[in-house]
């Protein structure tokens, strides 16, 4: 028996060393001009039976893992009582697992209640990767906004190779200072230099 990777396994290169698992194929967006995964295929969410066959193939392909980390765009667009019903059965067969992360979009939280979001991180839940990944100046505006707005106990993270500058910092400690560094960024940089980024990164990648 194999498990279920329809689109491979996509991953921050810091989440190598955790297990893999599939709630949701495709992307539930899959609108953004600039993004090359998924489009061939339909956004679906996996079926119950589906996932509990995957997670008892996890220890004969990844060991012992201590994190899981969700494929698929946005692994937290599944329901609320598949990802509890997830986690029980992750804890279940593959008892090492202690944390649960993956890709998520902002609107993959909105069908759920502020007591489910409590009750998903009491079963181990935590640090979903969601992304500001707009074009051109807008993606910098957006995640001006963001930290502006962002009240609770956070750490913002803009390292991957593809964001326009590095930095990693707690919030709200070091809000107004960040918040701060990104309006000069942005005063500093006009959009030719950010396209030019924009197509190095891509030649990079390609």
């Amino acid at each position: 028996m194999s498990m279920h990777f329809p689109s491979g396994i996509n991953c921050p290169p810091y989440e190598t060393a955790d297990g893999f698992l599939q709630t949701t194929r495709g992307c539930s967006h899959n609108h953004c001009l600039f993004c090359t995964y998924f489009k061939d295929q339909k956004f679906c969410k996996s079926p119950m039976q589906e996932i509990e066959a995957d997670i008892k193939e996890i220890p004969a392909y990844f060991g012992s893992p201590k994190r899981i980390f969700l494929q698929g765009a946005d692994g937290f667009a599944a329901d609320y009582d598949v990802l509890m019903k997830t986690a029980e059965l992750l804890h279940k067969y593959v008892p090492s697992v202690e944390s649960i992360g993956g890709y998520a979009r902002i609107d993959n939280f909105y069908d759920k209640t502020e007591e489910q979001l409590r009750n998903l991180a009491s079963v181990g839940y935590s640090n979903p990767y969601i992304g500001v990944e707009s074009g051109e100046m807008e993606k910098m505006e957006e995640i001006h906004e963001l930290v502006r707005c962002l009240t609770n106990d956070t750490v913002f993270m803009n390292e991957h190779a593809s964001n326009l500058f590095h930095v990693e910092c707690r919030i709200p400690e070091k809000k107004d200072e960040l918040l701060s560094y990104i309006r000069k960024f942005m005063e500093s940089h006009d959009e030719t230099q950010f396209r030019k980024y924009r197509e190095q990164i891509t030649r990079a990648f390609l």
